[in-house]
């Protein structure tokens, strides 16, 4: 038999809430503890996931974002708008562009390999944009003449406006 701690009722049946007034029962009683503190223990920890996913600009467990980056890592420019800032002024260029990310874009003037082996693509003859050797097989589909957009860093100038650690 079950008693309803609340109204005192008995009946034969094995329920966690009375059948008279709805109150726990003796046999819920014990459970309910538990109950409370899985409860409070799920809300906690459902907090702390969401806090960290808004922390993270919305990526499980990936890096905090800062507030202030661009939506776009790469800022978009020309090859020829590039080389033509360090045409007028290499030093003011230096100081706006190197150690930047850009996404360049141009017309391919020449494919090849620079002397550590790295493959390399020349953008409108003013702009040498240089990959590491696992991007051979990208560089490989490409011929001159045609449009290319690389992710760079602005190395600097030599001959060319130099572009490193560049990707497709």
């Amino acid at each position: 038999m079950v008693e309803c701690v609340s109204c005192g009722k008995k009946w034969s049946d094995e329920k966690e809430y009375c059948v008279v007034c709805g109150s726990p029962t003796k046999a819920a009683k014990g459970c309910l503890g538990t109950s409370i503190i899985v409860a409070v223990a799920s809300a906690a920890l459902l907090t702390y996931i969401l806090a960290n996913i808004l922390s993270n600009g919305g990526e499980v467990g990936g890096p905090k974002v800062p507030t202030n980056v661009p939506k776009s890592y790469y800022t978009e420019i020309t090859a020829e708008a590039l080389a033509d800032d360090f045409e007028a002024n290499e030093v003011r260029a230096e100081r706006n562009y190197k150690g930047k990310k850009y996404r360049v874009s141009g017309k391919i003037t020449s494919i090849g390999k620079e002397i550590l082996g790295k493959p390399y693509l020349v953008l409108d003859n003013k702009v040498q944009a240089v990959f590491e050797r696992d991007s051979e097989a990208a560089i490989a589909r490409y011929d001159k003449g045609m449009q290319a957009t690389g992710n760079c860093e602005v190395g600097g100038k030599l001959v060319y406006v130099i572009l490193r650690d560049c990707s497709l």
